[in-house]
């Protein structure tokens, strides 16, 4: 079983990679550092969602209405990239 603090730095982790990759995606001109960015970016939303359920799994709370406020802000983010 995963550990909960391993889970929360995984997830940490993958959020900054997330908005980085996004904001890379967004400065790279040439289509082919453009679309290896882009790969990235889905990667780590992926990585994102599945660690942050997993999380609220573990903490056994049901999804509180921050969990909804955070989901809409992934996907807004995932959709912008």
């Amino acid at each position: 079983m995963l550990n909960f603090y391993f889970l929360q730095v995984f997830h940490l982790f993958s959020v900054f990679l997330l908005v980085g990759v996004t904001f890379a995606a967004f400065a790279a001109p040439q289509p082919e550092n453009r679309r290896r960015s882009l790969m990235w970016s889905g990667l780590c939303s992926l990585f994102v969602v599945i660690s942050g359920f997993a999380q609220l799994g573990i903490m056994g709370a049901g999804v509180p209405g921050w969990a909804i406020v955070k989901l809409l802000c992934w996907l807004v983010l995932s959709v912008a990239a």
